[in-house]
């Protein structure tokens, strides 16, 4: 069976989970009773490492890249 959560807080709903991911999130004590569950029948996305990545904050710019090219001769 599939789930998908909404927290409580802000009342966003997530892409299903699996029984398995759900098991885990209620065991966490960071997230034990963070969020409720609805029974869905969408199949539960699992969602990349990349994916989970925390993104560069806007307005950061790019550490600069030193190459050979870009030392001067």
């Amino acid at each position: 069976m599939n789930w998908i959560p909404r927290n409580r807080t802000t009342d966003i709903e997530y892409p299903a989970i699996d029984d398995a991911t759900k098991a885990q999130w209620e065991a966490d004590p960071m997230l034990k009773g963070k969020y409720t569950y609805k029974k869905t029948d969408e199949p539960a996305r699992i969602v990349s490492k990349k994916a989970q990545a925390p993104k560069k904050p806007v307005g950061v710019p790019d550490p600069p890249t030193e190459t050979p090219e870009t030392y001067e001769q």
